[in-house]
């Protein structure tokens, strides 16, 4: 009966007016109907709730690693290209934003396909959920690996826009790309002024 009352007493949201001379019993924690951890605290004059501190654990600090940055310098040191899958190719390079002397943050290289319109003219076409792709990494450093060999447009993608580079060596076209079947192209550092 005890056990009924201090749970119900503990469910409730306010803690009722109790003479001076009673002690109350409040239920910290029970996983049945027995009542196994009581603590008792002694009442106030007051008819407010009564807060037991003592019932309050505080939450651990956090532990500091440095393992996942770690990780990633060392990744960013030993960055390794891996050899493309039989019959498919790999295209690396860094690319630098001008503005920021780095990587351009939150974007990704994808790998349009090249067609050709029915007048002959070269359209880049890309689909995101379909396209060879890399992030870039912070230094600017990306590689996409096997890629069916074809033609591609090289095209940088963030949240704010898509576009194809240009070109390193002549800046008046694309950077339009042809990849062979066991090819690794590394398209070396591209500067890139962002839009």
């Amino acid at each position: 009966m005890i056990a009924v009352f201090a749970s119900i007493l503990a469910s409730c949201a306010y803690t009722p007016a109790i003479s001076s001379t009673t002690p109350t019993a409040m239920l910290e924690e029970s996983t049945s109907e027995e009542v196994t951890n009581v603590t008792t605290v002694e009442p106030s004059n007051s008819s407010y709730p009564v807060e037991d501190t003592s019932l309050v654990e505080s939450y651990p600090e956090p532990a500091i690693t440095n393992d996942l940055s770690t990780k990633s310098a060392e990744l960013m040191q030993n960055f390794i290209i891996p050899t493309p899958s039989p019959g498919l190719a790999i295209v690396s390079g860094i690319i630098i934003d001008r503005e920021i002397q780095s990587g351009p943050a939150e974007s990704q290289v994808y790998l349009g396909k090249l067609l050709s319109t029915d007048q002959g003219l070269p359209v880049v076409s890309v689909n995101h959920d379909t396209a060879p792709v890399a992030r870039i990494i912070p230094d600017g450093r990306f590689v996409i690996i096997d890629v069916e060999p074809g033609e591609y447009g090289v095209i940088l993608h963030n949240p704010d826009i898509n576009f194809l580079l240009d070109d390193p060596n002549n800046p008046e076209l694309s950077l339009l790309i042809t990849l062979m079947p066991d090819q690794h192209l590394d398209l070396g550092e591209i500067q890139i002024t962002m839009p």
